[in-house]
């Protein structure tokens, strides 16, 4: 009998490496209250941790595996792998133990950064790119109008992002803060952000020397660090359908189309108001060419046509225009 306790409590332990923090709650993992679904989803699966093992929801309790086992994306493998989470670590096989992570953080960071990458970022350079023309230059000292949405849109969204950069902080464990392309991106985002808003805080005079090429950098980093925005929120959208079908509140890629889709309209804008900048720029050339120039046969003519109207003599009106 003694033998046959080793040899299962052995047993046991060995199967407690083949699941992300296994060892966390020890035998209870799989056999907290006898023979639990999650051992048999297990020992279904090859005694392999899966991406259908790690999705499910075993014990029924709203709460995938993954969630529950500290691996929300499903990543961890046993070759080395580290879990996103080794804290707070519930029973995936039993419905009444469930961990306090929840859905709020998550949401709170996806909401924080695609309202700062995904609205007020990209209105915020349209803004600088296309306002000039709708809203004018100034006309006092007072800015203009565009350059004071421009720098409220954009200081806006650098207090977002610093706030949802700081909750993923927090949120993550330290090992799996530059784990994927997605943290990584984060990362870079947040960097070219407070060094664009540096430099807009920080722009020389109009006067200055360095100001064309201060120009030249502002607005090539500005419009990098905004595709870098769109580019980081659709990799998180793919984070969040992961977390949304662990919480079982869905398994299609609502949050990735539309962060694509969101990214696309931003996308035909531009291109839009670029043609339509285009388009104006031709017409005010063609007016300006057909303006006679001084001292042309066309401006002798219009002169001398002006004359005839007003009642003067048209040598008179010629050599008051030459």
């Amino acid at each position: 009998m003694l033998s046959l306790s080793v040899q299962s409590s052995q047993a046991y332990s060995s199967y407690q490496a083949y699941v992300p923090n296994g060892y966390a709650n020890g035998q209870d993992t799989g056999h907290c209250c006898g023979q639990t679904q999650f051992r048999f989803a297990l020992a279904a699966e090859g005694y392999r941790w899966t991406e259908a093992l790690c999705n499910a929801d075993t014990d029924g309790d709203g709460q995938s595996n993954g969630l529950e086992l500290g691996d929300p994306c499903c990543l961890w493998t046993r070759d080395g792998g580290i879990p996103a989470f080794d804290d707070d670590i519930s029973l995936a096989g039993d419905a009444n133990s469930m961990t306090f992570r929840s859905m709020p953080s998550f949401f709170a960071h996806s909401l924080l950064m695609g309202l700062a990458w995904m609205l007020l970022a990209p209105a915020g350079v349209l803004l600088a790119r296309f306002g000039k023309v709708s809203l004018g230059e100034a006309k006092s000292a007072k800015p203009a109008a565009w350059f004071r949405f421009h720098r409220a849109l954009l200081a806006a969204a650098l207090m977002l992002s610093v706030a949802g950069f700081t909750l993923a902080f927090f949120m993550v464990d330290e090992s799996r803060h530059l784990a994927s392309a997605h943290s990584i991106m984060g990362v870079a985002l947040l960097a070219a952000s407070l060094l664009q808003g540096a430099g807009g805080a920080l722009r020389p005079a109009k006067s200055a020397r360095i100001r064309p090429l201060w120009r030249i950098a502002h607005r090539l980093i500005g419009a990098s660090t905004c595709l870098l925005g769109l580019a980081t929120c659709i990799t998180g959208g793919q984070w969040l359908d992961v977390h949304l079908s662990g919480w079982n509140l869905g398994d299609a890629p609502v949050a990735l189309a539309a962060a694509i889709m969101i990214a696309v309209l931003w996308a035909f804008a531009w291109a839009v108001l670029e043609g339509h900048a285009a388009l104006s720029a031709g017409c005010c050339d063609r007016n300006r060419s057909t303006v006679p120039e001084k001292g042309s046969s066309l401006a002798r003519q219009a002169s001398d046509s002006s004359a005839r109207m007003s009642g003067r003599r048209p040598s008179a009106a010629v050599t008051a225009i030459l």
